[in-house]
């Protein structure tokens, strides 16, 4: 929220039935419970300072008397934060933060583009965008008099795919809200403007409409622009409660940081490894080449990101090699009591993930993860279950030791 940084002009605090514009409830009347300001409590200035306003007023308000005034704001914010609490502070006086007021906005709003590449006459690359909302305002559904609308406006330069030679009828598409994916022409119809093509609205034509604080997955493809740019120019998501999509329609608005446009890469070519790959399985030796347009890093090295499609990991598998005995040295962290040191490690990797070894005492069940050890003190290895334990050095019995250590692979 923002105020007026000269915000005594937007400021009410008399009752004035001839002019509702200078009166603090408007047109209404005035609330009894409110004490109308007293003549001596004038409001020498007003300044702010982005949400904090500063309001100097003559002596004059009167204790145990409860008031109320009118001040503009400049605009709202574009996301509404998750603590949504207003104070006033007057004479030395503080009050408890209160409940703000609602936006007519989506909240947890969120876009992800599959790739931010530019497009070229020889490469008209489909970008499937995701957008990720929880509307504030129920969107209905039904006849078409009464249909409720979905409207994303990207920046200019994008340009929405068509589904073949129907230049109005959006390429394949894709709503959903948890389990359920809304039926393409029997929920939901998606129509590109023919006049602004980085313009695609959604018309719930079924039974099923756009229900509030439920969040909603939509995906819809775009072209990105032809051109390069390092500008992040914000996407549009608008909801209307009737077809004509005009501003006396509105229901909740938002706009989402939208992403930077790069060169395309010159090639890109993945291969995997010979013979079939089954779900759920690693896939080693999977080769990657790729050559580049531009020059990368600028001399100065470069970040690499790799975004394969939804369901993959492209995390190594990690391994805890498991000994009798404990690491040494390093920065210790405890993270609790763990059912085994396998358990431990589980932890260390989701807790501590720079950590590179792991401890565990199977008579007190604390796990501690170990970043920078220096080394293993070490008996010998633990068995696997159901395997008899091996001599350690010397031809020492380890399995009574309580203690047990492994470094990661």
């Amino acid at each position: 929220f923002a105020f007026d940084e000269d915000c005594l002009p937007g400021l009410r605090v008399i009752d004035d039935p001839d002019d509702p514009t200078r009166s603090v409830f408007g047109r209404l009347a005035w609330f009894p419970q409110y004490a109308r300001w007293e003549a001596s409590a004038v409001v020498r200035s007003c300044v702010s300072e982005g949400s904090v306003a500063r309001m100097y007023v003559e002596l004059g308000l009167r204790a145990g008397k409860a008031y109320a005034f009118r001040i503009h704001l400049t605009e709202n914010p574009m996301v509404m934060a998750e603590t949504n609490l207003w104070t006033v502070e007057y004479a030395g006086e503080s009050s408890v933060p209160f409940q703000g007021f609602s936006l007519w906005t989506f909240s947890e709003s969120e876009l992800v583009p599959r790739t931010t590449a530019q497009v070229t006459d020889t490469k008209m690359t489909a970008n499937p965008v995701t957008l990720r909302f929880r509307p504030h305002k129920e969107v209905p559904a039904g006849a078409e008099a009464t249909v409720g609308l979905l409207r994303v406006s990207a920046p200019a330069g994008f340009e929405a795919i068509a589904a073949g030679s129907i230049r109005t009828s959006c390429a394949d598409y894709e709503l959903a809200e948890g389990a359920y994916i809304y039926r393409p022409d029997e929920d939901l119809r998606c129509a590109i403007d023919e006049s602004r093509r980085n313009v695609v609205t959604f018309s719930f034509v079924g039974a099923r409409k756009l229900e509030a604080g439920r969040l909603y997955r939509l995906v819809v493809q775009f072209h990105n622009p032809r051109t390069v740019s390092s500008v992040v120019a914000p996407w549009t998501v608008a909801t209307f409660r009737d077809p004509s999509g005009a501003l006396e329609a509105a229901l909740d608005s938002t706009t989402m940081p939208g992403f930077r446009v790069h060169p395309q890469v010159h090639r890109w070519l993945l291969a995997p490894p010979p013979g079939d790959q089954h779900a759920g399985e690693l896939v080693r030796d999977v080769v990657v080449q790729m050559a580049f347009a531009v020059p990368v890093g600028g001399g100065g090295g470069g970040e690499l990101h790799v975004l394969a499609p939804a369901g993959f990991d492209l995390a190594a598998p990690k391994r805890c090699e498991p000994y009798y005995g404990h690491a040494l040295g390093g920065q210790v962290h405890r993270l609790g009591v763990a059912e085994s040191l396998q358990d431990c490690a589980a932890r260390t990797w989701d807790a501590q993930p720079d950590a590179d070894a792991a401890s565990w005492s199977s008579l007190t069940t604390v796990c501690y993860a170990y970043v920078g050890f220096q080394r293993l003190d070490t008996c010998g290895p633990v068995p696997a279950e159901g395997e008899a334990a091996a001599a350690g050095d010397g031809g020492v019995d380890c399995s009574s030791s309580h203690s047990q250590g492994g470094t990661f692979s």
